[in-house]
C-alpha cells in the first residue's frame, strides 16, 4: 500500500512501540480486574492475550521467512542485473531491433530482475502462509504455483524455438540479402527509374 511517504518515513518502530504499549496496558487491565475481582470482565481480556501470545511464534516466523524471501531476492535482483548489464544485454538486442537502448524507458536486465525478484517472493508465499495458518488462502496459492512451476519447461522450449527461428531469420535475411545483392537487384531498381 502507497503510504505516500519515501520509505525511510513510514514509522515502523513507533507502531511496533505502540503495539507493545498496548499489549502491556491490556494486561495491566486484566491484573486490575482480577485484584478488584472482576473474572466476569477479566476472562475474555485474558482469552485475548492467550489468543495474542499464542499466534505470536507464527508472526515471527512467517517474518523470518519473510526476511529470507527478501534476502534471497535482493540478492539474485542485484545478481541478474548486474550480470545482464556487464553481458550488454539492452545493447544486443537494441542492435536486432534498431532502438536506442537510452531513449528506451524500459531495460530488459532490470525487468528480468524484478520479475525473479517477485518470483522468488511467490515461492515464499506458501511457506509464509502455512507458517501463519491461513490454510484458506494457502491452496489457491500453492495451485497457482505448481501450476506455473508445470509451465516452466514449455516457456523454456517456447523460449528455445523462438531463440532458434530468430537466429534462422537473422542467416536467412544475411543470404538473401547478398545473393540479391549479387544478383544486382539494387541497379534493376535504379535502371527502372
Amino acid at each position: 500500500k502507497d503510504t505516500g511517504r519515501p520509505p525511510e518515513d513510514v514509522p515502523a518502530a513507533k507502531w511496533v512501540s505502540d503495539a507493545f504499549f498496548w499489549v502491556i496496558i491490556l494486561f495491566a487491565v486484566v491484573a486490575f480486574l482480577e485484584a478488584i475481582d472482576l473474572t466476569v470482565v477479566s476472562e475474555p481480556l485474558n482469552n485475548l492475550l492467550n489468543t495474542i501470545f499464542g499466534y505470536l511464534p507464527r508472526i515471527i516466523s512467517a517474518g523470518i521467512l519473510m526476511i529470507v524471501a527478501w534476502a534471497l531476492a535482493t540478492v539474485e535482483k542485484t545478481i541478474v542485473s548486474r550480470g545482464l548489464e556487464t553481458f550488454n544485454l539492452d545493447d544486443r538486442l537494441a542492435e536486432n531491433t534498431c532502438v536506442d537502448p537510452r531513449e528506451s524507458s524500459v531495460q530488459i536486465h532490470e525487468t528480468l530482475g524484478n520479475a525473479l525478484y517477485w518470483f522468488i517472493f511467490l515461492l515464499f508465499l506458501p511457506p509464509i502462509l502455512n507458517a501463519l495458518e491461513l490454510n484458506g488462502l494457502l491452496a489457491p496459492v500453492q495451485g497457482l504455483i505448481d501450476q506455473f512451476l508445470t509451465a516452466i519447461p514449455k516457456i523454456i522450449l517456447a523460449g528455445l524455438i523462438f531463440g532458434a527461428g530468430w537466429l534462422l531469420a537473422k542467416i536467412a535475411r544475411g543470404i538473401v540479402t547478398n545473393v540479391l545483392a549479387a544478383a544486382g537487384v539494387d541497379n534493376i531498381g535504379r535502371r527502372l527509374g
